[in-house]
């Protein structure tokens, strides 16, 4: 499924004009019943290690299709291990639109999935 993924992690290796340019993204939040407990493990704060350590997760295709076509084409995987949302179907995002909140976040424990509901 493809996901659109808003995110406000500023200081993030994948953050590009609050899209996500990884090609795999892992949210972990395991039985949490809050999004308060949930953070993008896929977080890197940007840096040249970084930058050079996440290549291999880069969304190539999504970034150049975007560039040219003018429409958000950076859909990334998204694994997720929060149990207790409604929109975890078998360890993956159902969600259409995900948001990760962490505009100051200098860790992946300071970012917060804002789309995570609890299941009823």
């Amino acid at each position: 499924m493809d996901n659109k993924l808003a995110c406000s992690a500023n200081h993030c290796v994948h953050n590009m004009n609050n899209l996500c340019g990884a090609a795999k993204v892992e949210i972990k939040g395991g039985g949490t019943q809050s999004g308060d407990n949930t953070f993008c493990h896929t977080y890197a704060q940007k840096s040249v290690k970084n930058y050079f350590t996440e290549m291999t997760n880069l969304n190539v295709v999504g970034g150049i299709t975007q560039i040219f076509s003018g429409h958000q084409a950076m859909d990334p995987q998204i694994a997720c291990d929060a149990v207790n949302c409604t929109f975890n179907n078998n360890y993956a995002c159902g969600a259409q639109e995900l948001k990760i909140n962490g505009p100051s976040a200098t860790a992946e424990q300071q970012t917060e999935c804002q789309t995570f509901k609890p299941k009823s």
